[in-house]
């Protein structure tokens, strides 16, 4: 007990009581939401085969269809869930993976490499009638199996830019809004319907959502605003059993949108690998946690930065600074 005593002192000494009771308390909250979250699956019976079995004869019908949609797989970390799914389908409990993308040839080449069975939805959520479409080919499906459930939703649709706002214009940061922001939350509201207890959400967020990002400016502030909402739809959902995770990953290497946003393929010291960032919020998921940040400059990120005063934290995340940091290849 003394040397508990002890490490409590130190931690207070340095960070005050007041940080280090509301750290206790989230812990406690966690702990709260995870075995409420557990009791709701419990409720619903949700351990159950996910294999069909007739009831009258005991004759195996086949598999009652829980699929994982995956948007923004035409590439990147959707790619890599996908391929990750289908490797460990156990997981989550999955049977089916949807894929939904733009380019449908780079869909088409991610849908190729999985063994399980999947199905490619080439679309532009954003366009006028593609979400109305969407919402049929769900419904359709429903009707063809009133057993169909989405198990577990992952979104991975963004973009961003490196710039100025008046450099970068306000048809890009718009779009970068739209994107990171309009969609997930549209097709989130479409998808929630068909779940049940049991079920999850995985929103791809940033350590920008943790606070302001000058050059960089619409990115970080619709990254805030996805990791709000999700952190809220985590909530609201909760009495319903369907558990929801805000990812928040440092930069990614090994995917585009680092030559995208800097324009420059080489990468920032400590990047994260895109396989560690998917395989740690896929086990973050599966236990309920609220957040997961699979990377120590993330998790440094979570703890830290929102401590610093707004004002002063603006001038540390400059990403001109960025320059001073990339690890040549």
């Amino acid at each position: 007990m003394s040397v508990i005593r002890g490490i409590y002192s130190y931690i207070v000494s340095i960070f005050g009581n007041f940080f280090v009771i509301m750290v206790i308390i989230s812990f406690v909250v966690t702990l709260i939401e995870r075995h409420r979250l557990s009791e709701k699956r419990s409720s619903a019976n949700r351990i159950r085969p996910v294999v069909l079995i007739n009831p009258d004869t005991g004759e195996v019908k086949g598999e009652r269809p829980r699929v994982a949609i995956i948007a923004g797989a035409s590439g990147g970390l959707g790619a890599k869930y996908a391929q990750y799914i289908d490797s460990h389908p156990e997981e989550l409990g999955i049977n089916e993976i949807w894929i939904i993308g733009r380019d449908k040839e780079r869909l088409m080449k991610v849908k190729n490499r999985l063994d399980m069975h999947t199905i490619a939805i080439s679309m532009d959520i954003l366009k006028p009638g593609c979400i109305e479409g969407f919402q049929k080919y769900m419904m359709k499906e429903f009707e063809r199996h009133p057993d169909f459930e989405v198990g577990c939703f992952i979104n991975c649709i963004g973009a961003g830019y490196t710039g100025t706002s008046y450099e970068l214009g306000h048809e890009k940061e718009c779009q970068t809004i739209d994107l990171n922001d309009k969609s997930a939350i549209m097709l989130t509201d479409l998808i929630v319907p068909f779940m049940k207890p049991g079920a999850r959400i995985i929103e791809l967020c940033s350590i920008a959502s943790f606070g302001p990002i000058p050059n960089m400016n619409a990115y970080a502030a619709s990254k805030a605003l996805l990791y709000s909402y999700t952190r809220a739809l985590r909530v609201e959902l909760m009495p319903r059993g369907i558990s929801v995770t805000a990812v928040c990953p440092y930069w990614v290497y090994d995917t585009y949108f680092i030559k995208r946003s800097i324009g420059r393929s080489d990468h920032p010291r400590f990047a994260s690998r895109a396989e560690n960032v998917v395989k740690y919020s896929i086990r973050a998921a599966k236990h309920d946690f609220a957040v997961s940040v699979p990377n120590p400059v993330s998790f440094a990120s979570r703890i830290f930065m929102p401590l610093i005063p707004d004002g002063v934290l603006a001038y540390i995340m400059r990403t001109d600074t960025l320059k001073k940091n990339i690890k040549k290849k």
